[in-house]
């Protein structure tokens, strides 16, 4: 089978010569014709959506929570210039924020200065490695991606996500770092967990879980969202919230650091370009398969290698093509990247 899908796939790899042919024309996904007013309100519902979900991946990623929203701004407008897809959603993802806490773990005080630093070096790297698999069009390599490990992988970070985000839902606090020593502090102070956090959480989970079973079009989510913030703003619901979110348009910075660190860094670059490369072309091409539409993974590849790019040099982290985001966008019925 392996030689077969070889024999199929290889002659797909023509590096370009010239660097001019292998960037696609700009924004030809947004079609401003296709239901605009759809789009806004599917755009509309994603953001409400999104919002608290990347300002959780800021944290696992270790980074100060407003660099979560800012992935959602000019990186996800580099992607669109380049891509192919008219559906795939990026920004901040779960699964390339837990590897990027994993890989900085030690180097550097989580949400510092350096820290952000360091985690703009692993996004403009990945953003290169990204453009330059474009330029040599190794699209091709996610047709040898096995299912199987991709959805092993992707369970496994939600086991991990899901553990680091349990003290929070409690309403305990833990100063531990890694899944089983968090799971262990969760269970010693089992004793502090405050019952309004533990209400709240439970109901958000039901009400998205058991609603998405009977009624899959109705955005569970976006109701949920409001009224928790109904609750805890006007009703005056005691639960943990954020501290203040730094405001403010994200300003162009240079993510330097020296020879050493980056070398250091190489591993954690490798592993995010490719579950960059395995979880984007997966979820651009099941959609584009579900409306029969055509999805060229090489130029979905350049469109997140400049959004990391961009991410870098907005003080921000890495970019990947978010399935669940996807999903949410589907559903609402976004059908071009104007929603995005």
């Amino acid at each position: 089978m392996s030689t077969i899908r070889l024999a199929c796939t290889v002659e797909r790899w023509r590096p370009h010569g010239d660097i001019v042919s292998a960037v696609p024309p700009l924004f030809r996904t947004v079609d401003l014709r296709d239901q605009p007013l759809g789009q806004v309100v599917a755009g509309l519902t994603l953001t409400a959506i999104a919002v608290p979900e990347v300002l959780g991946f800021a944290r696992i990623a270790g980074m100060p929570v407003a660099t979560g929203l800012t992935t959602m701004i000019l990186p996800a407008v580099a992607f669109v210039a380049f891509c192919s897809s008219r559906r795939l959603v990026v920004g901040a993802d779960s699964a390339t924020a837990a590897i990027l806490a994993a890989g900085l773990a030690g180097t550097a005080v989580a949400g510092s200065a350096h820290y952000v630093r360091l985690a703009g070096v692993v996004a403009l790297a990945t953003g290169v490695v990204l453009v330059v698999a474009r330029l040599l069009r190794l699209g091709f390599l996610a047709d040898f991606l096995s299912r199987t490990v991709l959805i092993g992988f992707l369970a496994g970070v939600g086991i991990q996500v899901s553990a680091r985000q349990l003290p929070d839902m409690l309403g305990i606090v833990v100063h531990v770092d890694g899944t089983v020593r968090t799971l262990a502090a969760v269970v010693v102070h089992l004793g502090s967990v405050e019952v309004t956090d533990l209400a709240l959480s439970l109901a958000t989970v039901a009400v998205v879980v058991v609603g998405d079973r009977f009624a899959p079009k109705v955005p569970w989510a976006l109701f949920v969202l409001v009224g928790s913030i109904v609750l805890t703003s006007f009703a005056g619901l005691d639960v943990a919230t954020l501290a203040n979110v730094r405001g403010g348009l994200p300003l162009p910075s240079w993510p330097g650091v020296d020879g050493a660190q980056l070398w250091r860094l190489v591993p954690t670059v490798l592993a995010v370009a490719a579950v960059v490369l395995a979880q984007s072309s997966a979820t651009g091409r099941g959609f584009a398969d579900r409306h029969d539409e055509h999805d060229d993974v090489d130029d979905d590849l350049l469109g997140l290698g400049a959004a990391n790019v961009v991410s870098a040099f907005t003080g921000s982290f890495t970019i990947n093509g978010s399935p669940s985001r996807t999903e949410i966008l589907d559903v609402a019925g976004g059908r071009n990247q104007l929603a995005q």
